[in-house]
């Protein structure tokens, strides 16, 4: 049964209870969304089906006139659209001429049940029944797609409805409701509701009145075939679209050249010295190594996928020992998988936040959502606790430079978020520079030296609502080392620069945090110690059982090269991909490497959509965080994973992600068709 109807009622739950998102809406016929707009009441008078059609007929009274007006309808889909397994198709309504509407009545069509906006208030009040707590001071938090609310009763009994930041201190969360949960209850009430009305069927069309500011005045459900078609006024949405060409320009060069390599050289001359000679050294490996790293097919048939003994881990951590010359620590890790359940936490954590809140990203966007978390950093840093946010100079030229389609009516981006978070606020902000553009990738929050936040997300809308990603949420002794690694990362940003860097190495310590866990090692990519890279290519030799990876950006020849190898010795060899990524040419090398890999027996699956997670387990080494598998990530950028191998936390990694994500992918059953451009593509590739 596809999972439509969470998405309509999420939608009607919030209707009425806090300000729409910004539509940009097109005039659907006649004024005919103004009036609906401005209606006490909507009833609808006929409606029927026939294939992918809808024909129906409502009446309007309008608020203040009580004049009543008559509409005809009509909207067409689909049917191969009904392919998601989390909600329904929407189909633009059209608006016609009554004879018109009349005569194109198709013969052999079905009548459709109808239910008012009363019915669906009821329907809507006994799901909210089900599940919010009688119990005061105790709520739940509902979320679907961009819909994200708590529902608490007060003490006087009377229902509240607001966002996280919004939530009253005394009010805790008891329980989170996804769209599963949400479509359950739903669809228990809205079948035991048909089943009861007197002439209704499982073809329902319903008016939802309180619901126009979202753009969806009517949905029409088939229970029978579980689809949900939501009827809009507004037109699809179009593509992110990029900011002022100029603007972007300037700010580029602000950051890029200015920032970077005028005053950021000036107080760093020791460290772009370094970067520099490493990146040299890197150009002549690179050019020495090609003919080396040139991608191969394989020796012959390999042996069955999973057939080989597994590694010795404890020899393999004794190698992870001599690589690093760092003991593990110990820490609990929880996978927050998807924004939805890591943007609802991560407010939580802030607005418990006593004492500090130290952020480092690679990108602050500065989209709608970006802005309300920070406005929530501005108003806990007037509270008292200190909030200090490092963010990557390439990294807010790219946040920066661009714009979802559906931002609020008059939202206005700030130019700077650098700037904006330190507006009204004590918040502290540094943008590092980047040395021969190399960029700090590094992902870690942490709140109250307490519990932290490592992962691939940065801080947007695409991260929190669009792209599947992961945080890990971090506690216990280990989150010593992720302070240890921030306090370095802003002395660095510092006006001190290098100075402000040998200053916090030696005399900056670590705090002590005491607590148990499992261990846990931090592995790094820094400027002539690509940790990450060494470690990561030591697993796949050594692996004799089984591989999985999970990565959007696929490119580095040495290492396709030994998943090859590791496939021929019988390793199961597992890699997830995005169906689409969103740089272009990544997409292009993609289907190269792809190719390769399903023709050497390695077993591609393609999530849907944009992908962003950056984690493989490999024999029951975990190994996760911001890092790539490309150049950049790999041997240029600074990035942290975590890694560890607890047979518990490894299990309960790869049962939320990993089996999660082969179910949710298509498993590659031939070649990508690809041409000249690709093979281009794959060859710049190698060098990003």
């Amino acid at each position: 049964m596809k999972r439509f109807y969470a998405f309509i009622l999420v939608g009607i739950l919030f209707a009425g209870c806090a300000s729409a998102r910004g539509i940009r809406r097109e005039d659907p016929g006649p004024q005919a969304e103004v009036w609906f707009a401005h209606s006490l009441d909507v009833m609808i008078d006929e409606a029927y089906v026939a294939g992918s059609s809808l024909y129906f007929r409502y009446s309007a009274i309008h608020a203040e006139t009580d004049e009543l007006r008559e509409f005809f309808c009509r909207a067409r889909w689909n049917k191969k659209d009904f392919t998601s397994r989390y909600r329904g198709v929407s189909a633009r309504i059209e608006f016609m001429d009554g004879d018109a509407w009349r005569a194109e009545l198709p013969e052999g069509r079905t009548a459709v049940s109808f239910l008012s906006s009363h019915e669906w208030k009821l329907i809507r009040s006994a799901v909210i029944h089900q599940i919010v707590p009688a119990e005061k001071e105790s709520a739940v938090l509902v979320r679907s797609g961009q819909f994200e609310r708590v529902f608490f009763y007060d003490e006087r009994g009377e229902l509240n409805v607001t966002d996280l930041q919004g939530k009253p201190e005394g009010v805790a969360l008891t329980r989170t409701f996804g769209p599963e949960d949400i479509e359950k209850f739903s669809l228990m009430v809205l079948r035991e509701y048909i089943k009861r009305g007197a002439g209704l069927t499982d073809r329902v069309l319903v008016g939802l009145l309180d619901a126009v500011e979202f753009g969806s005045p009517f949905s029409y459900i088939d229970l029978e075939r579980g689809e949900t078609v939501i009827l809009d006024f507004r037109s699809k949405e179009g593509a992110r679209h990029a900011g002022n060409i100029y603007e972007q320009g300037v700010k580029a060069t602000e950051y890029a050249v200015v920032r970077s390599h005028v005053f950021g050289l000036a107080g760093r001359p020791l460290s772009y010295a370094f970067r520099l000679v490493n990146f040299s050294k890197d150009l002549v490996h690179d050019a020495l190594m090609l003919p080396a790293a040139m991608l191969r097919p394989s020796a012959g048939r390999a042996p069955e996928a999973g057939s080989g003994q597994p590694m010795d881990l404890e020899r393999f951590d004794e190698y992870l020992q001599r690589l690093t010359k760092r003991d593990p620590s110990l820490g609990r890790l929880e996978f927050l998988v998807g924004g939805e359940r890591f943007f609802p936490r991560l407010i939580e954590r802030i607005q418990e936040a006593r004492e500090s809140i130290d952020i480092r990203l690679f990108i602050f966007d500065n989209d709608d959502y970006a802005v309300t978390v920070a406005d929530l950093l501005k108003k806990k840093s007037l509270q008292g606790v200190r909030v200090r946010v490092l963010v990557d100079s390439i990294g807010q030229v790219m946040g920066e430079g661009s714009m979802p389609p559906d931002l609020p009516e008059g939202f206005v981006p700030p130019r700077s978020m650098a700037r904006y978070l330190q507006e009204n606020s004590k918040i502290e902000a540094r943008v590092r520079p980047s040395a021969w553009f190399q960029t700090d990738h590094t992902k870690t929050i942490v709140i109250d030296q307490d519990v932290g936040f490592t992962g691939g997300m940065n801080i947007g809308r695409e991260y929190r609502y669009d792209w599947h990603d992961m945080m890990m949420e971090v506690r216990g002794p280990v989150l010593s080392e992720l302070i240890y690694d921030f306090k370095q990362a802003w002395a660095h940003a510092g006006p001190w620069g290098d100075l402000g860097l040998a200053f916090a190495k030696k005399f900056k310590r670590r705090p002590n945090i005491e607590g148990d866990g499992v261990p846990v090692r931090l592995l790094y990519t820094k400027v002539g110690n690509p940790e990450l890279y060494r470690a990561q290519l030591e697993a796949i030799r050594r692996a004799g059982k089984y591989i999985w990876i999970n990565n959007a950006y696929f490119s580095d020849n040495t290492l396709i090269n030994e998943l090859i190898r590791a496939r021929e010795r019988g390793v199961d060899v597992r890699v997830v991909l995005p169906s689409s990524v969103n740089h272009g040419i990544m997409n292009k090398n993609n289907a190269v490497t792809a190719n390769l890999m399903f023709k050497n027996g390695i077993r591609v699956y393609f999530y849907p959509g944009m992908s962003h997670i950056k984690a493989a387990v490999y024999d029951g080494w975990l190994c996760a965080g911001s890092a790539n598998f490309d150049k950049l990530s790999l041997r240029d950028n600074l990035e942290l994973n975590l890694a560890t191998s607890d047979p518990e936390t490894v299990s309960r990694f790869e049962q939320e992600l990993f089996h999660r994500d082969f179910e949710a992918s298509l498993l590659m059953t031939e070649p990508i068709e690809s041409d000249i451009s690709d093979f281009v593509a794959n060859i710049v590739a190698q060098r990003l």
